[in-house]
């Protein structure tokens, strides 16, 4: 009931504190609710900034037995650095882009295309500002901004979990 107009708000889950309960937006890609689940889980176990549930969410998904959990847990690792690649170096985000799996970046692609009608939009303004002050006044100095603030803990979890030798 509320996934619709979630989506315009750019909002993918909610934990209401109040009753312990978490909400996730089911208009998003099946991957995209998978990760969301995990992140408001993480904070109906107490874990209260945004970075932090992002990486639990994230480590949930990727430690579980369960193949498609894990496929959520490595788009999000991907658009994690994508999106930072893509502000910091576009040319090396597009030699990345460009390697990428067929299947996958078709997946992407869609939802591109599907969030073309939801991407700017007052109430998604709004709805940022809203977050930003409430985050704030909870301690996140960053604001919304911490959503994003998860990449240097996912770039050294994956080099220390998989590269490092």
């Amino acid at each position: 009931m509320l996934s619709e107009p979630w989506t315009y708000t750019h909002v993918s889950g909610v934990y209401t504190f109040f009753t312990g309960e978490s909400n996730v937006n089911i208009n998003y890609p099946d991957y995209v609710i998978a990760y969301s689940a995990a992140h408001e889980c993480a904070h109906q176990r107490g874990v209260a900034f945004e970075n932090e549930a992002n990486f639990i969410a994230l480590l949930v998904c990727l430690e579980s037995d369960d193949d498609f959990i894990r496929y959520a847990g490595l788009c999000d690792v991907y658009s994690t650095i994508a999106n930072s690649a893509y502000k910091t170096n576009k040319d090396r985000y597009y030699t990345a882009a460009a390697r990428l799996n067929k299947k996958i970046s078709g997946e992407y692609s869609a939802f591109s295309e599907f969030f073309k009608k939801y991407e700017k939009n007052i109430y998604a303004e709004t709805a940022s500002k809203i977050n930003d002050g409430y985050l704030k006044s909870q301690g996140q100095q960053s604001g919304v901004v911490s959503y994003s603030l998860i990449t240097k803990m996912t770039v050294n979890y994956i080099y220390k979990t998989y590269l490092a030798e």
